[in-house]
């Protein structure tokens, strides 16, 4: 054979071993500089074949990577254990595995990749060896059945979205190695309800923990650098910034005198957040702020904020007025969409900025502070053919007493129920009870509730609503 057909035909062989997929057993495979990459499997085994070990070797070369979507779609596979002679894991690789009910990944593993295991459903726990340095974007995204996770020791950071949606996950233990936690990482994970944040980490992008309808308590280390927490709250070290307020929270909220700015979507979706206090060293809210709080029913703004994001309050459908204590603030778009029907802009007299009758399209009035009623609770209590209304306040300041309003939706027409205000019990120092008791409503049909208290000059503030559907107990109208 003459030297350039020796050439010609070892340059075809090497092409087939680089570029083209060659076949072992189940899986195609590429193989380059004596090593393997696994880049996918037959399609018998993808859709039948329920547990595959993917060889350490093949042909006695190391299998060091799982390439990009290389199972990507598996159904029928429920069961993988990765070798340790693995060191990456590709893009999509396991992504829309629905039937993967465990992984077992091996200790040479370095990183793993975007959206590798996004939409395996039925995985349940997963262990990620301390040889992995990173979890890319979306690793684990909608992986709802996931109930625990291990990180290993080595993880450095959590990509963007890396953990999003995995609604069943109770329990995550975020090592001392991790220094970067990536925006939306744990977002809508209902059933997360404590998360500690390590010395280490210097970095947590935007709504981190934003939707985690059951956490109630952020931790931070108190040796880190860049943040801090109090009451459960995340903020910056420095408690200068709002970081994060947990969704699971319920009840009414003070900020700290020292924020100055209330980060964006920090309160988003806090449905059980009934009244916040902003202070007057707060200049900014951030976009999103408050998006979706329905348990808000008036909020203040003080005269030390220039600027609200657009959205800050978006879909507080309870929200009935805003009182701005200073001049008009620069403000993003839809800040007060879709809250209550008879949502209210209430400026003081000799403020500037304000428009009438509307501003951004909001209504306005002239209608000075809230009254000062500290409500500690509101409840509706069904009863066949009734519904009991009961409240109570911890204190209060120049009120005449309260109305109640009915509605047949959340967003309804409320409509006044009581034919006379109900008088004032309360003072300064000391709250009281109370109870309304409505008769005039159907079995089996869903009221809705709002309180107003009312001050001595004649000023409402609203409260609520609440919600309660009148039945028969066991045929007797109790």
């Amino acid at each position: 054979m003459c030297l350039c057909a020796f050439l010609l035909l070892t340059g075809l062989i090497f092409l087939s071993q680089s570029v083209y997929a060659l076949q072992s057993g189940d899986f195609y495979y590429t193989v380059s500089n004596s090593t393997v990459t696994i880049t996918g499997i037959t399609s018998q085994a993808c859709q039948l074949t329920p547990t595959e070990v993917i060889p350490a070797t093949i042909n006695s070369m190391p299998v060091v990577s799982i390439g990009d979507s290389a199972f990507h779609g598996c159904t029928g596979l429920t069961s993988v254990t990765i070798p340790d002679s693995v060191t990456s894991i590709g893009v999509r690789s396991f992504q829309d595995c629905t039937s993967l009910t465990s992984v077992t990944i091996g200790n040479g593993v370095t990183s793993i990749g975007s959206f590798a295991f996004l939409n395996c459903s039925k995985l349940t726990s997963v262990t990620i060896p301390g040889s992995v340095t990173s979890i890319g974007d979306y690793a684990f995204y909608h992986c709802i059945g996931l109930k625990s996770v291990t990180i290993g020791s080595s993880v450095t950071s959590i990509g963007n979205s890396a953990f999003g949606y995995c609604i069943s996950l109770t329990i995550v233990t975020i090592p001392n190695s991790v220094t970067s936690i990536g925006s939306y990482a744990f977002e809508n994970c209902t059933g997360l309800a404590s998360v500690t944040i390590p010395s280490s980490v210097t970095s947590i992008g935007a709504e981190a923990f934003e939707d985690c309808g059951s956490l109630i308590n952020i931790v931070v280390d108190a040796s880190n650098p860049a943040y801090s927490s109090q009451d459960g709250v995340l903020y910056n070290k420095t408690m200068t910034v709002l970081i994060a307020y947990p969704g699971g929270k319920s009840g009414g909220f003070t900020i700290p005198n020292s924020v100055t700015s209330i980060r964006e979507s920090a309160f988003f979706n806090c449905k059980g957040l009934t009244n916040v206090t902003i202070p007057n060293s707060v200049t900014s809210i951030g976009i999103d702020a408050f998006y979706f709080c329905t348990g808000l029913t008036s909020v203040t703004i003080p005269n030390s904020v220039t600027s609200i994001g657009a959205g800050a309050f978006y879909y507080c459908n309870g929200l009935g007025r805003a009182y701005f204590n200073g001049n008009a603030p620069s403000m993003g778009a839809y800040v007060f969409y879709n809250c209550s029907i008879n949502f209210t802009v209430c400026y003081t007299a000799g403020s500037t900025g304000f428009t009438t009758p509307t501003w951004y399209g909001y209504p306005t009035a002239a209608c000075g502070q809230p009254t000062a009623i500290e409500l500690s609770s509101f409840t509706a209590a069904p009863k066949a053919g009734k519904v009991i209304l009961q409240w109570s306040t911890e204190s209060e300041i120049d009120n005449a007493g309260f109305n109640i309003y009915r509605a047949e939706s959340n967003v309804g027409n409320y409509v006044k129920i009581n034919d006379a205000l109900i008088s004032a019990q309360g003072s300064s120092t000391q709250g009281a009870a109370y109870d309304y008791i409505d008769t005039n409503v159907q079995n089996r049909k869903t009221y809705f509730y709002k309180l107003e208290d009312t001050d001595l000059n004649g000023k409402p503030t609203m409260h609520g609503p609440v919600s309660a559907m009148p039945r028969l107990i066991c045929g007797i109208g109790k």
